[in-house]
Formats: structure tokens, sequence, C-alpha cells
């Protein structure tokens, strides 16, 4: 480093600025899906409780043999770990993401022996260490995306939740 001038110094500090902000963002935006989860989460608790009261009611009213009740818990039941499934799907971590190794991405340090991480680390120039954590921002990414894409289903489902628990207590 003691042959780069001022401007390139300046330039590397930049480029690494900018990199280590991105990782930040994409790590606070998982931080985030997580979150929202767990809102989403409580949201369905709600509705569930309030379905399996009207369950319950219907149970009482109807018999628990009947095949509209059986229909109606089903469906209810069905809809409810469907949403579940999306919920855990965003909270669940994500380690298997990685193609090559990175020394920034939690699950591929772990790969290898102290020694071998801290050598490798160690030996990092500036630009390969840009590069590394250009790499850990993509590995970031391909969680947030997946995180992302589960919330929405989650969302949507929790959606339909509410509009079946309204419909059966408006209807029966």
């Amino acid at each position: 480093m003691n042959n780069l001038n001022e401007k390139d110094i300046k330039d590397m500090r930049t480029l690494f600025d900018f990199a280590k902000f991105i990782s930040t963002n994409i790590a606070d935006q998982i931080k985030q899906a997580d979150t929202k989860a767990v809102g989403v989460l409580g949201v369905l608790g709600i509705v569930t409780g309030a379905l399996l009261s009207r369950l319950n009611t219907l149970k009482s009213t109807i018999g628990v043999g009947h095949s509209l009740w059986v229909f109606l818990f089903a469906f209810s039941l069905i809809m409810i770990v469907i949403t579940l499934k999306f919920i855990i799907r965003v909270v669940y971590p994500r380690t298997s993401l990685s193609k090559k190794k990175n020394l920034l991405f939690f699950k591929d340090i772990a790969t290898f022996s102290h020694e071998e991480y801290v050598e490798q680390a160690s030996e990092l120039s500036p630009q390969e260490f840009i590069r590394e954590t250009h790499g850990n921002s993509h590995n970031l990414a391909c969680v947030a995306d997946a995180k992302y894409k589960a919330l929405r289903h989650a969302m949507i489902f929790t959606v339909i939740t509410i509009i079946w628990t309204v419909a059966m207590v408006a209807l029966f």
C-alpha cells in the first residue's frame, strides 16, 4: 500500500465504504423481514384464536361429525399451516446460499480452521477485501430475497385467513 498515492487511497476507501454500506443495508433489510414476520405471526395468532373460537361454537351447534364442520375445520387448518410455513421460511436462517467460499459470510468462515481463516483473511489486499465484501453483499442479498418472497406469501395467506375468519363469523 506504500506505492499508492493519496488519490488511490481515497478511492480505495470510497470503494470499501460503498461495499460496507451495501452489506450493512442488506443486513438491516434482513432484520426488518424477520421483524415483519413476527408481526405477521402475531396477527395470525389473533386470527387463529378467533377462528378456533368460531369453529368451537359451530361444533357445539352442528356437531363434530357434520361434513360442513369437518370442511370448515380442515380448510381453516390448511390456511393456518400454509401461513405458518411461510413465516418459518422467513425467520429460518439461510446458511447454504454461498456458491464460493467467502471470508465474510459466517457459514463459509466456519468451514475454515481458526488458523486457515486468520491466515487467508490477513493476506487479503485492499482490492481483494473489497471483492470479498461485495461477495458477502451478494450472499446477503440472496438471503434477503428469499426472506422477502416468503414474507410476501405469508402476508397474502394471512390476509386470506383473515377474510376466511370474517366470513366464518358473518356467515355461521
